[in-house]
């Protein structure tokens, strides 16, 4: 008889097959195997997940495959929802949830300037290090100045802080990936 059934749907995070749930602490990839035995149409995913662009797949034979940054998302739960639909317009609905769960990254360090420093100059340059690709936020005598700054690979970060008025600051730091902070 007719194809009447959906294709044959399974869902991977990072190479490892997920039925319902996973947890993530980072980056991902997405991958989805999908067979039918009339063939393939469309196969697309979506998410709740704040990250903008949504999720574009490629499509190599029966695997479509997705690389997700997840940088700016914060702890919680999340879902991701996949529709394959075969040659003829049947389709299969599959959801995962994914839980999103930063590590607590250790505080930043502030090398320059150093402890006691005194100036003659409205401004100052701060360098330190901090977790690889951690948000940094400076605070000024413990209100936060500027907005966060993306540490590099190295954890490298550098900001140009401008006092408001002539004085005695502390310049301290805070770092976060998505959702928790150190």
């Amino acid at each position: 008889g007719p194809d009447i059934y959906g294709p044959s749907v399974a869902t991977q995070i990072n190479d490892v097959n997920v039925a319902t749930q996973v947890e993530i602490a980072g980056d991902f990839k997405l991958s989805i195997e999908a067979t039918d035995p009339s063939g393939m149409g469309q196969v697309t995913a979506q998410t709740d997940m704040p990250f903008g662009s949504g999720i574009v797949l490629t499509r190599d034979g029966e695997k479509y495959s997705a690389n997700i940054r997840i940088d700016n998302v914060p702890d919680g739960f999340y879902s991701i929802t996949v529709t394959a639909a075969d040659s003829m317009g049947n389709t299969t609905v599959s959801r995962i949830n994914v839980v999103v769960k930063w590590p607590i990254p250790d505080a930043p360090v502030i090398s320059t300037p150093s402890t006691g420093l005194v100036v003659n100059d409205p401004s100052i340059n701060v360098w330190g290090t901090a977790a690889p690709y951690s948000n940094v936020q400076l605070f000024l005598n413990g209100s936060p100045f500027g907005s966060a700054i993306k540490a590099g690979g190295n954890g490298g970060f550098y900001a140009r802080v401008l006092f408001p008025v002539a004085g005695v600051y502390e310049v301290t730091a805070s770092a976060k990936f998505g959702g928790a902070s150190g």
